[in-house]
């Protein structure tokens, strides 16, 4: 294999270890079909819901097989078989099949002659596997690589005994830093929920523990501080959205120099830069307010988790449809303390979005505009901001510190596959 160190083991071409199972379905079926999305990157790990039964008369198959398009065609695979995804190849989807099954097409299904199947599907793990196939992907976009090219690649052929061997030892170790890795994964889910909840505690109750409260009435949050006062964010700004001027007119783009905006922005919390730009006959002629800085954006539209996300403008920008904005009254209402209530207020807002009165995955400005907002004195407002900037910033650095850890259990985990496949490492000697 292309990059892999001395190897003291034979090698064969791919095709003649492991030729391709080449039966290809159309329409419905009754086999349970595989996607890409339903084997997890660099592990072989299978993420649909598979039945859990031992009978050799009944093999496992998934609970809740995964739907195809009924007119899209699939290749057929048996229990044994290897599969690799060929999209995007640079991602290491291997898994050996435990089932007689279907899978998207992008999927080239092996099936092993002269390797045990577990053995193949490490192999196919390593990374001097992926590289060597990964550098002839076709495609930059969606780039795929070709069973012409991976079918001549070379990979190594222990001995049965050995190939058992390294398979023992790689399933345990792995296993190990599997283990290791979702420990430590755990740890980041905690820290991310310390981050939460300092957020939503001080932009609900303040920084004094002892301070009176009274009732708030709002369906996710009962009590506020007594001093706090009630307001709709309606009136406490403006509030409104923007529009996507037509494409097809140049008026509207070429040379633009005012940032336009899309939801995405939301995710970078303070927005201070834009991949597009509009012209001035656009803000003029189209549905499209020119918001300064310190306005708060708010994902509007959408079913994934960005819909209610926000952020605050650190530029002067305009924005589309599916962005809602607050130009507050700085006076009366701090933007980074709005940033962060509209953070502690985001199960509410997905839900409310999310309810029978209208469309669907939708909030709309007048949602906002109705938003009712507890209102600390605007000093005390500064100081809750310092106070969560300050918090934050220390969970921020122990989530980087912790996810560098993962990275590294991950990194560690490929490179034992890459030694063990290639007699790097003694396999019977380490069992």
């Amino acid at each position: 294999m292309t990059g892999a160190g001395p190897s003291p083991f034979p090698t064969k071409r791919l095709k003649y270890l492991a030729p391709l199972r080449r039966s290809t379905a159309h329409g419905n079926h009754e086999r349970p079909y595989v996607g890409l999305e339903n084997v997890a990157p660099w592990t072989g790990h299978f993420t649909g819901d598979i039945a859990a039964t031992s009978d050799p008369a009944h093999p496992r198959t998934p609970a809740s097989p995964t739907e195809a398009p009924s007119r899209s065609p699939s290749n057929m695979f048996e229990p044994g078989d290897v599969l690799f995804g060929k999209l995007r190849p640079y991602l290491a989807k291997a898994w050996v099949a435990q089932f007689s099954g279907r899978s998207t097409t992008e999927f080239l299904i092996m099936r092993p002659v002269d390797a045990e199947p577990r053995f193949l599907r490490y192999v196919c793990l390593s990374r001097p596997f992926v590289e060597a196939v990964d550098s002839a992907t076709v495609g930059s976009k969606m780039p795929r690589a070709e069973w012409d090219h991976i079918g001549t690649l070379r990979v190594p052929v222990p001995t049965p005994e050995l190939q058992e061997a390294i398979v023992d030892y790689l399933d345990r170790e792995t296993a190990r830093i599997d283990a290791l890795i979702a420990a430590t994964e755990q740890v980041l889910a905690l820290l991310a929920e310390r981050r939460g909840a300092i957020i939503a505690r001080a932009v609900t109750r303040g920084l004094d523990p002892d301070t009176p409260l009274r009732n708030f009435g709002a369906p996710w949050l009962e009590e506020i501080p007594a001093h706090w006062e009630t307001w709709k964010l309606g009136h406490l700004g403006r509030v409104g959205n923007g529009s996507t001027p037509s494409r097809s007119d140049g008026r509207y783009w070429t040379g633009g120099t005012i940032p336009w905006l899309n939801s995405g922005v939301v995710n970078q919390g303070d927005v201070t830069s834009s991949e597009q730009y509009v012209t001035q006959t656009a803000l003029n002629e189209c549905h499209l307010p020119l918001l300064r800085p310190g306005t708060v954006l708010i994902a509007i539209i959408g079913q994934g988790k960005t819909r209610g996300l926000a952020a605050v403008l650190s530029m002067e920008a305009t924005v589309n449809q599916n962005l809602g904005f607050i130009d507050p009254n700085r006076e009366l209402l701090n933007p980074q303390f709005l940033r962060w209530w509209l953070f502690a207020a985001y199960p509410f807002l997905r839900s409310m979005s999310d309810d029978a009165r209208g469309p669907k995955g939708v909030l709309t400005c007048e949602d906002l505009a109705d938003l009712r907002i507890a209102l600390p004195p605007p000093k005390e407002q500064a100081a809750i901001v310092d106070h969560i900037e300050r918090e934050v910033e220390r969970v921020t650095a122990a989530s980087d510190a912790t996810e560098r850890t993962i990275d590294l259990l991950k990194e560690r985990r490929v490179a034992l596959i890459s030694a063990a496949v290639t007699g790097q490492v003694d396999a019977e000697a380490a069992s």
